[in-house]
C-alpha cells in the first residue's frame, strides 16, 4: 500500500528544505510505502534549486509546474 503526500511549494527557499526533511523523515507503520510528490510553481526565490536537490531521492518525484497556478490546483 502506498501513502502519498503532495507538497506544493511556491517562493519557499527558507522554509522548504525544513517541510521536506521532515516530511521524509517521518517513519510509516511496516507495509506502508511513502511516496512524496514535489510540485514546484515556478518560483522566483530559488526555491526550484532546493526542489532540484530533492530530484533522485527514493520515495520523491517532481513536478515543476510552468506558471504558478496555486496551492489548490
Amino acid at each position: 500500500m502506498k501513502f502519498s503526500i503532495i507538497v506544493p511549494v511556491y517562493n519557499e527557499k527558507a522554509t522548504a528544505p525544513v517541510l521536506l526533511d521532515k516530511v521524509l523523515g517521518v517513519a510509516l507503520p511496516a507495509g506502508l510505502e511513502k511516496e512524496v510528490i514535489i510540485v514546484e510553481g515556478n518560483s522566483s526565490d530559488g526555491t526550484k534549486d532546493v526542489v532540484k536537490s530533492y530530484e533522485g531521492k527514493p520515495g520523491v518525484a517532481v513536478v515543476y509546474e510552468d506558471a504558478p497556478r496555486g496551492k489548490g490546483a
